[in-house]
């Protein structure tokens, strides 16, 4: 079943709507239902593509699917509890559960129809312009239009940034293998990237892009280290698990010191957050199972500790979803890496600079709430591997 080039691009618009921008500082709540919308036109939109390549990602989409029943029983059941405690702001409304959902599974089924049908390429180009021109605008809004501080045009400051980080990757996906001089080109987006983070005043993209940046220059040896599926995965578990509990041991070291003040600026309590690691376990002990329901973590830290959130991706997870939701969200991961993996044996472009995505952002959720839906909608980006083989439908 044939799919033309040119709904692959208008469905491909409708994918970075619905899953890589955010209006919702000129929307509110109305770019929620947007998001829903978008969404589930995509999904029916290649709903006949689907059915024929289940199959041949049954494995991931069946645990996909799992993990958003997971998480819609979270966001569901946290309706009716009655907490030891006043919540600081009202629950987020069981539909954002759903939009999580059909987010994920638009991108990612849309992924696996552009790869059945030899429009990965299509998707991929028309992405990396569309972030192009949206960033472009972005950009010119920083630096141009002040409407109240804090206040950006594609989200908040990490959401804008992080975009400029998968359009970089995108950048070395498309061009890496055959533009003359590459390394140097690619340092340079780096660095511009690094400069604009830095206006936005988030050190954490900063250092997501420096972790992209140096690993580059040690592919060979890095290639080998992240080969297998599991690696990064129980990366993401252990190191943040690791940090959190053992930071007072980390942060004596002298390379700590060094990219924490020197590289970032910051100072040695990492704004604060070695003494909200103090604290982590105060409210992580009160629903460990289910959480608390996805972005709820605005209606439970500040009304347990004076704090926003917990500052680390795995515990901020597990405080939302819960041990269950975190569970099927790192299985979900290691079960998109393995199938890329497997993609990358028959495929013409290479899977590394989409691991090494995921590797920054695993970097980043030592210290920041970053791994979440958004996360997980963008690692699919993995599957991403044109095939060297006919047309399956």
């Amino acid at each position: 079943m044939e799919i033309s080039s040119s709904k692959i691009r208008f469905l491909t618009l409708l994918v970075t709507i619905s899953n890589f921008i955010s209006l919702t500082s000129l929307l509110g709540t109305i770019w929620y239902y947007v998001n829903v919308i978008v969404s589930f036109v995509i999904i029916c939109s290649i709903f006949p593509y689907i059915r024929k390549v289940f199959r041949e990602y049954k494995i991931v989409n069946i645990f996909a699917i799992v993990y958003c029943i997971s998480i819609c029983c979270s966001t569901y059941l946290i309706q009716s509890y009655i907490p030891p405690f006043t919540w600081a702001i009202d629950l987020a409304s069981p539909f954002v559960a759903l939009m999580y959902s059909l987010q994920l599974l638009s991108i990612l089924f849309f992924i696996e129809v552009c790869n059945s049908t030899n429009k990965t390429m299509t998707f991929i180009l028309t992405l990396f312009k569309a972030l192009t021109y949206a960033l472009i605008i972005a950009d010119i809004f920083l630096f141009t239009i002040t409407i109240k501080e804090d206040f950006f045009l594609l989200g908040n400051k990490f959401t804008s940034t992080y975009l400029h980080i998968v359009w970089l990757i995108l950048y070395a996906y498309i061009y890496s293998s055959h533009m003359k001089n590459f390394k140097i080109k690619f340092t340079i987006c780096s660095i511009f990237i690094i400069i604009i983070a830095y206006c936005y005043d988030c050190s954490t993209s900063m250092m997501a892009v420096m972790t992209i940046a140096v690993c580059t220059y040690i592919r060979n040896i890095l290639k080998r280290l992240i080969k297998k599926a599991w690696i990064l995965p129980i990366l993401l578990v252990v190191a943040d698990l690791t940090f959190v509990f053992l930071n007072q041991v980390i942060l004596k070291w002298d390379i700590s010191k060094f990219i924490i003040v020197d590289l970032l600026h910051r100072d040695m309590t990492l704004t604060t957050r070695t003494a909200i690691y103090e604290m982590v376990l105060i409210p992580l002990s009160i629903r460990p199972i289910w959480g608390f329901g996805c972005y709820n973590t605005y209606a439970v830290v500040p009304a347990i500790m004076p704090y926003p959130n917990l500052q680390n991706g795995i515990l901020n997870s597990i405080l939302e979803i819960g041990i269950i939701g975190t569970f099927l969200y790192v299985l979900v991961l290691y079960l998109l890496i393995k199938k890329s993996n497997t993609l990358q044996i028959n495929s013409t472009r290479s899977n590394f600079y989409f691991m090494l995505f995921i590797l920054s952002f695993i970097v980043v959720s030592l210290v920041e709430v970053n791994i979440d839906n958004f996360f997980l909608c963008w690692s699919s980006l993995v599957l991403c591997l044109p095939q060297n083989k006919k047309r399956i439908i």
